[in-house]
């Protein structure tokens, strides 16, 4: 099965994502911050990684850079999360992510958008 990471500082939004993939069948790895995350994605290399913007140590985008200077990693999916109204989608995208979703997260549109990026090829 996908293996997914959920990265937010935020416990109960890392709770409920966790349920829910899991629910799903999708095994799920939690880091409360980028630092955390880096080591996990390198050490357990999941399939999707979903990001919040704001972590308590660096920002989303700054995570997402920091991924896809990685050839190592090239073949993470990542999906940025956010509840500010503020952030666009098209600046996420920019950042190299490969979606963006904002909170709060409808579970339908989250599913859908995990099992697309775990389903799709990796272009050479």
């Amino acid at each position: 099965m996908y293996r997914i990471l959920v990265v937010d500082d935020f416990i109960d939004n890392t709770l409920f994502l966790q349920t829910l993939l899991e629910l799903e069948g999708y095994t799920v790895d939690t880091a409360s911050s980028g630092l955390a995350a880096i080591d996990i994605i390198e050490t357990l290399c999941p399939h999707v990684a979903l990001i919040d913007i704001f972590l308590s140590d660096m920002i989303g985008y700054s995570l997402v850079e920091r991924i896809r200077e990685n050839p190592n990693l090239s073949e993470l999916r990542v999906v940025l999360l956010t509840s500010s109204s503020v952030l666009k989608e098209d600046e996420a995208i920019a950042s190299g992510a490969n979606a963006f979703i904002r909170k709060p997260i409808d579970p339908d549109q989250l599913l859908a958008i995990v099992k697309k990026l775990c389903n799709q090829k990796v272009e050479p």
